[in-house]
Formats: C-alpha cells, sequence, structure tokens
C-alpha cells in the first residue's frame, strides 16, 4: 500500500474513497474501511500482512493501494502497527470544523432512520425536554 487516510466522522472520507476509487493508477480496496491495522484478533506480535492482500482483486498490483479507515486516527495501537508495516507509508488525515462536524452528525440518519441529536440546536435543551 501507498497511503492510508484516516480522520474524523463527517469529513468526506467517503467522498474521497469514491474520487480516489476512479484514478486509474490506484488499486481500490473491495471495502472502504478495511480495519486491518485496529483489528484486535489479529497475532500482532508476527502480524500477517497477507490479508491486506485479500482486499484486493488479482489486477490491483498495477496500481497504489490504500486504505480509508477513519478510526486509525483515534486508535493509538495502529498508528503504531501502520509504522512496523511500512516506515515510509504516506498518512492522510482529515478534520473538519468541529462544530460543523457535530451539526452534520446530529441530522445524519442512519439505516434505523433515527437521528441521533439528544438535544435541540436552538434551544440548547435536551430533546424532548
Amino acid at each position: 500500500m501507498g497511503f492510508i487516510v484516516g480522520g474524523v466522522q463527517k469529513s468526506g472520507t467517503t467522498s474521497l474513497f469514491g474520487y480516489l476509487s476512479q484514478h486509474p493508477q490506484l488499486a481500490t480496496p473491495s471495502v472502504k474501511e478495511m480495519h486491518f491495522f485496529d483489528d484486535e484478533t489479529q497475532n500482532w506480535t508476527e502480524p500477517d500482512y497477507r490479508k491486506l492482500g485479500s482486499f484486493f482483486s488479482d489486477d490491483a498490483g498495477r496500481g497504489i493501494g490504500f486504505d480509508v479507515t477513519p478510526i486509525y486516527l483515534f486508535w493509538p495501537p495502529s498508528l503504531e502497527r501502520i509504522k512496523r508495516y511500512n516506515p515510509a507509508i504516506k498518512l492522510v488525515f482529515i478534520f473538519r470544523d468541529p462544530i460543523e462536524r457535530a451539526w452534520s452528525q446530529c441530522v445524519w440518519r442512519p439505516v434505523t432512520g433515527r437521528s441521533i441529536c439528544l438535544f435541540t440546536w436552538r434551544s440548547g435543551k435536551a430533546a424532548g425536554d
């Protein structure tokens, strides 16, 4: 892999993954978030890096591989694991204005159809109060 993208929720990592996936010189993984370096079931004394290859198709060897897993930014062991895997790998971290990010998360409706807002922005009170 040539680079890894991490970042905060609602910062555009999904959009970036989509744009990167269209680039002809990049090898796109089968999933956006591989969660390889934050996998606590992995034996990190002797990690099996071959598992990384399972995320790419056979013809992916013609391009630069990448991983977009936002949680790497917040999972301290993952950064050390990435460094052990490839000390020269490029890391890209995406941030967003915290208020805009919180608002975006608040109005985002997951598959369940429920908002995660626990309060109303206008009144500053908990929802239902």
